[in-house]
Order: structure tokens, then C-alpha cells, then sequence
């Protein structure tokens, strides 16, 4: 107990100095909290942050963490620990009155309650140590992302990563006592992952190799890896047994956790009786702007034995589906050694789009694109998206892009036939998670943005201006292109029938092979549903924060254009939206009140650098 409160203190210290940095120079009525129980509680958080989620804080990439500090095990006693810690912190925090705090100090409290309240969650409610077999894989993710960070100390991401790396075996035995019944779903995603990591390992290699030079510390990985293959296998077969025993639990979370997720831990404004209602009406609206938009295009593809068949009451009847048959019209891609230079001109000409039609601040981060290490290749996209991390020095944004296998034509030269890289969907791309999307988000770094919301990554907030930001973008022409018409209407309508699959498969409405034929009844084809689907059953209210999240986005933006009338500015009012931090959408409305009474948006954008 006297290591860990040493470490907590000296933790603590380090970024309590970091916050007062972050805090210093502000006047009263800034973007600060300005109430100290809040205060205290952040700096507090940030504590428990580096104390036991060792991996989160290094993914964050923030220098004042010890690199020589033990990394915890994945077993009971330290869970525990945990949720003694988180405990502490939410009875605190029940104690404090929303409304008696500052519109930023609300902020700051509903941030820190959905922080807060996530992990717990994840403790208590998902049990992550009996039931989650993918959980105990997790490090490895975050020896990429230490070894991926060039602007952090050398020695100390390779110091840190063989610690990883030498910790792993071990994680992997604490995995075979802990897991009891995981659901086959998450069996079967963890098998994967496996054969994924061992396939790619060379990765590891490679990535290390451009840190050092030194042939003792390569040996060292060399060394590490092969023991870490060498128990990747062990858990593999370990899992594969558990697999064959068909004593699964149920992956869906309930009723009752979903509503709790969305009342208690997000908080988002809109009723949850209301959910249900208003992803089917987005549904309808999609569906119904998608088959329009593609109705006469798809009658004059048709043969006339086909239209005879469709005809009802004089009528063609149009599926979604049917999408595909024009989609493959356009189904060109930039050859297989052109594609991170044709990604590079479209995020230039996207962003000056924006900042042409003032739609947008222009982004104020540099953007490094470079091909995706094997590991991502898992990923549900191409493009694998690493934000400035909110606390780092070094502010750039990586885009890593999946590459495809390069096909040999009868001349030998190479080329590129996977329709995953349409030259539109690189600009659906570039649109969703460059400009207006993630990295213009967190490439937003007020100067009087507190730390905690600097360390939030709400999903309404998120997922939900992703959604606002592209549907603006289309309603002001960024995709003119009969092919970016189609894709933009198509990625509408899909994330209309995620979200609420999302609903009703984590409230037991669906089970996965119902939620599989839901969705391929749907239209969209059994590969694509599977892979989200996936992904779907592993996050809940992902999809739906999409939806609901960009509604409400919509809506407070109506209510300014009313309340201003011609006063309203829109890149204004986005610049205000930006600069109040990514904080729970339970709180936009009295912060972005606040920030509209103020002359200056406060906000430090600055010009595009690629």
C-alpha cells in the first residue's frame, strides 16, 4: 500500500503541475472550473488514471508519466482496487449539485461522472475479467500505439514497451484462471485477434527497429516476442477448449444497462422512452431519401422483365440494395502506390473547401499519412485514424491507411480491383474523419479547456459531429459527383440501420443471427454486416450516438439561427461548438450560453499544415 500511494502521489503531483499549466492566466469567467471540489476531483481522477489504467495514460502519450513505474497486473485484487478508487470519486461527486456550479464547472462534472461512470461500468456491470477474453489482449494495442509515438522519449517508449511486452505471458496465465464463461462471440473475436497479432508480429520488430539501433535492445525484442508468441499460442488453444465447452454467456449488456449507459453514464438529453421512436424515423428518412435519390437511375438499369417483376399497382418498387448495382459504375480506385498521395490531395482540397465556404475553422494540426502497420488490419475501415493526443506536445494527426494487395495484370504492372478504394469513398473518408470530423475535434486546443474534458472522448459528442459535420458538408455541396451522392445517401442510410440494431440487439430485442438477417434484409451485404455487426456487439451505443448525437447538434444550432437571426454565423457557432472541449452533450447548451456571451470564441485555431 505504501508503493501505491507513492505512486499516486508522485502521480498525482505531476499532473496536478500539469493542470495548473493548462489552468494558469485565466480570469473567472473563462473555460476554467472554477469551483475547487471539481478541481480537486479532476486532479483526483487523473490520480486513479495513472495508478491503475497505466495502459490509457500511455496512450495518451503524456510525458509526465513514470516510465519506470510497475504496470499492474490484470487480476481481483487489483480490479478491486479500482473500483475502491472509482467509488471514492462518484460518491464525491454525488455529493455536488450540477446546478450549483458554473456553466463550465458543470462541464467538467458531467465529463467527470461519464469518465468515471464508464469505467466503473466496465468493472461492475460488464465484468471484464470473467467474461471478456479480448480484454486480456489489450497491451498489445498499446505497444504499437507507445512504439508509434515519435514525440515521446526514446528509451522510454522502448523501456515501456519491453515491459509490456515481458508482462504479456503472465496477463495471458492470469486470463486462463480468471475466464469463465465469455460469450462465443467474444471467443471467436479473440481467436482472431490472435492469429491477426501472431501473423503481424514482425510488426513489432520493425516498428522497434526505427527507434533503436542497438543490437542488445533488438535481441531483448527479439527475446520477448518469442516468449509472447509462445503464450499467444498457449491462450489460443487455451481459448479454442472454452470454445468446443458451449458454455457461453450472453454478450448483450439488457434492457436495464443499456438504459442506464444512456441515462446515467452519457446522460444524453432526449428521453430514453424516446429512442426507439426516433432511430425508426431516421430509418424511414434515409431509407426514404436513398431510394429516391437512386429510383430512376436503377429503372432505366433494369431489363424489362425485371421492371414487369417490380411493377405493383403501376409502381416500380426500389430497394436500398439497390445501391449496389450502381455502385458498380464506379468502382475505379487509384492504383495500388498512388493511394496515400490521392488521400494527401483530398484532405488539401476538403479542407479548403471548409474554410472557401466558411463552413468550418480550418484545421490547425499537421497530418501524417503513412501506410497502417499489419495489426490494423482488423479494423471495420481502411483508414485508421490516430488524433492528436490531448495532452501531448508533439499536436499531429496520423491517418494510417490500410493498403491493399497489390494484383498483377498480364503486363505486370500493378493494380488495385478492392472497391473499398473508390476514389469516392476516399473523399466520404477524408470528409467523415479529417476536416469536419475526429481530428478537427481534437485538433481544437483551447487554451482555457480544462483537463479533464481534454482527456473526454464522449461518444454523442464524437460520433455525433462526425454525423452533423458530413451532413452539413453534403448540404453545401462537398459531394457533387453522381458517385458522391451515392455513397454519402448510402453511409446514411447504413448508420440509420446500425443504430438501431445497436438498440435492439443490446436490449435482447435481437440476437446476433436475428441481427445478421436484419441487417442483410436491410441491403447491405452479409460480409460488411458481420464485420459491423461485430463491432456492434462490442460497443454499445456506438451507432446510435451517430444518430442522436448529430440531432442534437442540429437542434441547438436551429435554436441560434432563431435566436440571431442574421447575427448567426455559422463557422462562429461551430467555432464556439469546437472550442468548449469534447464534454457530455448534457452540458452544450448552458456552455456553448456562455461562450456566445463572451466577444472571442477563445479558441486557438491556426493554419493547415500537411
Amino acid at each position: 500500500m505504501k508503493k501505491l500511494f507513492s505512486v499516486l502521489v508522485i502521480a498525482g503531483f505531476a499532473l496536478i503541475m500539469l493542470g495548473s499549466l493548462l489552468f494558469a492566466g485565466t480570469k473567472e469567467d473563462n473555460f476554467l472550473v472554477n469551483d475547487d471540489r471539481i478541481f480537486s476531483l479532476s486532479n483526483k481522477y487523473t490520480s486513479v488514471l495513472s495508478s491503475f489504467y497505466e495502459e490509457e495514460v500511455a496512450a495518451l502519450g503524456i510525458n509526465v508519466y513514470n516510465y519506470t513505474a510497475n504496470i499492474s497486473k490484470r487480476n481481483s485484487k487489483n480490479e478491486a482496487e479500482k473500483l475502491k478508487a472509482l467509488d471514492s470519486l462518484l460518491q464525491t461527486l454525488n455529493g455536488i449539485r450540477p446546478n450549483s456550479l458554473s456553466a463550465y464547472a458543470q462541464a467538467d462534472y458531467y465529463t467527470l461522472r461519464e469518465l468515471i461512470g464508464l469505467k466503473y461500468f466496465d468493472i461492475e456491470n460488464k465484468n471484464q475479467l470473467e467474461l471478456d477474453a479480448l480484454w486480456y489482449l489489450e497491451p498489445l494495442n498499446t505497444i504499437y500505439q507507445i512504439l508509434i509515438k515519435d514525440f515521446l522519449n526514446e528509451q522510454g517508449r522502448i523501456d515501456y514497451s519491453l515491459k509490456f511486452l515481458d508482462l504479456m505471458p503472465e496477463t495471458l496465465q492470469e486470463a486462463e484462471l480468471n475466464l469463465t464463461t465469455p460469450s462465443e462471440l467474444n471467443l471467436r473475436l479473440a481467436i482472431e485477434k490472435i492469429n491477426l497479432e501472431i501473423t503481424g508480429i514482425s510488426g513489432l520488430i520493425n516498428l522497434a527497429s526505427k527507434i533503436t539501433e542497438d543490437k542488445n535492445v533488438k535481441n531483448q525484442f527479439n527475446e520477448s516476442i518469442k516468449n509472447l508468441v509462445n503464450a499467444l499460442n498457449k491462450y489460443k488453444t487455451f481459448l479454442q477448449k472454452k470454445l468446443e465447452a458451449k458454455n457461453y454467456s450472453d454478450f448483450r449488456i439488457g434492457t436495464d444497462n443499456y438504459k442506464y449507459l444512456y441515462q446515467k453514464v452519457y446522460m444524453f438529453p432526449l428521453s430514453y422512452n424516446k429512442l426507439e421512436n426516433t432511430l425508426k424515423k431516421n430509418l424511414d428518412k434515409t431509407k426514404k431519401d436513398l431510394v429516391q435519390n437512386i429510383t430512376q437511375e436503377v429503372i432505366e438499369y433494369l431489363t424489362e422483365e425485371q421492371l414487369a417483376e417490380r411493377t405493383v399497382k403501376k409502381n416500380v418498387v426500389i430497394f436500398p440494395k439497390d445501391y449496389y448495382i450502381l455502385a458498380e459504375k464506379y468502382t475505379k480506385a487509384p492504383e495500388h502506390n498512388k493511394i496515400l498521395n490521392t488521400y494527401s490531395g483530398d484532405i488539401i482540397e476538403t479542407d479548403k473547401f471548409f474554410v472557401d465556404k466558411e463552413l468550418f475553422p480550418t484545421l490547425s494540426l499537421p497530418i501524417l499519412i503513412a501506410p497502417a502497420p499489419y495489426i490494423f488490419k482488423n479494423k471495420p475501415s481502411k483508414i485508421t485514424i490516430y488524433p492528436p493526443i490531448p495532452l501531448a506536445q508533439k499536436r499531429s494527426g496520423d491517418i494510417l491507411i490500410t493498403l491493399p494487395q497489390k494484383a498483377k495484370t498480364s503486363k505486370g504492372n500493378n493494380t488495385n480491383n478492392d472497391a473499398n478504394y473508390t476514389y469516392s469513398k476516399i473523399k466520404l473518408n477524408t470528409a467523415e474523419f479529417v476536416t469536419p470530423g475526429q481530428l478537427l475535434t481534437y485538433s481544437v486546443e483551447p487554451a482555457n479547456s480544462s483537463l479533464v474534458c481534454k482527456l473526454s472522448n464522449d461518444l454523442f459528442y464524437m460520433h455525433g459531429w462526425i454525423k452533423y459535420a458530413l451532413d452539413t458538408s453534403y448540404q453545401n455541396g462537398l459531394f457533387v459527383e453522381r458517385e458522391d451522392v451515392l455513397n454519402y445517401l448510402w453511409s446514411n442510410y447504413k448508420k440509420a440501420v446500425y443504430a438501431l440494431v445497436d438498440y435492439k440487439l443490446q436490449t435482447k430485442d435481437l440476437d446476433y443471427n436475428s441481427a445478421l438477417t436484419y441487417i442483410t434484409e436491410a441491403g447491405i451485404k452479409e460480409e460488411e454486416a458481420k464485420t459491423y455487426l461485430n463491432y456492434l456487439a462490442l460497443n454499445p451505443l456506438d451507432a446510435v450516438s451517430y444518430v442522436i448525437g448529430a440531432q442534437e447538434f442540429e437542434r441547438v444550432k436551429t435554436k441560434y439561427k432563431k435566436q440571431l437571426g442574421k447575427d448567426f454565423n455559422l463557422v462562429t457557432f461551430h467555432t464556439k461548438v469546437l472550442s468548449l472541449g469534447r464534454i457530455p452533450l448534457i452540458a452544450l447548451e448552458k456552455s456553448l450560453a456562455k461562450a456566445y456571451a463572451k466577444k472571442e470564441a477563445d479558441s486557438s485555431f491556426s493554419l493547415t499544415y500537411f
